[in-house]
């Protein structure tokens, strides 16, 4: 009898396109499996305690803990849930929702921080100790847990105290690019892209006041964001409403360069992507970056707030275009053994399958 497994996903930036992901590449023999996507209205999310709530709007009023809210966003699903095998869920907040529904089938979850970590690396003031013991009443209840990055993973570990045998590193996964034998760069302005929604947060307004100044003598800039945050710039394309798929498969392989000064991030799929399509990243070494760029091999990390440094790696490839030759490949290479999709659903199997 086939095993039947329920994906709780968020219908929300980089966890709408895992789901997406998810949906085209879980397999259709030996198991059933069905995926949901759920997410919180626009008043929850103002009234819902977040560590970092930048992008949240005008008003901000953090009465409910999001543990919470999203009991009361999941407990349609909860009845279904026990008709299932095992759920697995994106992130930690819908599977304590789901948990405080009294799900009895085993959970696995997939997480991109922890609050230990959110308070300890971007200084998030508001993250309390009973927050933090909520989370780890969470990690202790679940069946096992998945985490992109290493950085997210060692604070399960160390800071909430879960077995590592209860822990599995899955970076972020994503279709593999064409086959690349050697790229090489042409002569001229590299062009480069920015991706990032959440522009201000990503280093878009950084990125385009370095352009102004001095960028613009070795980039042309691509800009994929949403429309409200469009200012005219020489030089400068502006890509609005573009789905992942024309993102991967159109815009993404023309480029040379991805430039991502993101002041907060937790794992970037975007640098992921980039790299499956042989185009290395400069990006600030926060959250889990670290991860995923293999510093001057793969791509450039940068600290955080280091203006001249991100500079000078651009200037750095613009003149010496045998390196970024050769982290194209080495990109593509990583991509190949360390982001792989095929891998990342076959784990996520075979862990349902060992809990369920």
């Amino acid at each position: 009898m086939h095993k039947r497994y329920l994906f709780a996903l968020h219908d929300a930036l980089g966890w709408r396109t895992l789901a997406e992901r998810l949906r085209r590449s879980l397999p259709d023999q030996n198991v059933a499996w069905k995926v949901v996507q759920l997410k919180a209205t626009a008043m929850q999310w103002r009234l819902m305690w977040q560590p970092n709530v930048s992008h949240y709007g005008r008003w901000h009023v953090p009465l409910f803990d999001s543990f919470e809210v999203f009991k009361l966003v999941t407990a349609r699903l909860a009845k279904e849930a026990s008709r299932y095998d095992a759920v697995f869920t994106a992130t930690q907040s819908m599977a304590a929702g789901l948990l405080r529904n009294k799900v009895s089938v085993p959970i696995v979850t997939l997480i991109d921080a922890t609050r230990p970590v959110i308070q300890r690396d971007f200084g998030a003031t508001n993250v309390s100790r009973k927050r933090i013991d909520a989370e780890r009443e969470v990690f202790q209840q679940v069946a096992h847990i998945f985490s992109l990055s290493q950085w997210a993973a060692s604070s399960v570990v160390n800071d909430c105290g879960i077995g590592q045998c209860k822990v599995t590193l899955l970076l972020p996964f994503v279709p593999l690019g064409v086959p690349l034998a050697q790229k090489t760069a042409p002569p001229g302005k590299l062009k480069a892209i920015f991706i990032g929604g959440d522009f201000n947060r990503k280093g878009g307004a950084d990125l385009l006041r370095w352009y102004r100044r001095i960028l613009h003598k070795y980039i042309s800039l691509h800009i994929v964001t949403q429309r409200r945050f469009h200012i005219d710039v020489p030089g400068v394309a502006w890509h609005f409403d573009i789905g992942n798929d024309a993102l991967l498969t159109t815009l993404l392989p023309t480029m040379d360069v991805h430039c991502h000064p993101t002041k907060q991030d937790m794992s970037a799929i975007v640098v992921a992507e980039a790299a499956a399509n042989g185009i290395p990243s400069i990006a600030t070494r926060v959250g889990g970056i670290g991860d995923l760029i293999e510093d001057g091999v793969t791509g450039f990390l940068v600290e955080n707030g280091d203006e001249g440094g991100f500079i000078e790696k651009v200037a750095e490839i613009y003149h010496k275009r045998e390196i970024l030759n050769r982290m194209s490949l080495a990109a593509h290479q990583k991509a190949a053994k360390e982001f792989s999709q095929k891998q990342a659903i076959a784990s996520i199997i075979s862990v349902l399958n060992r809990v369920s």
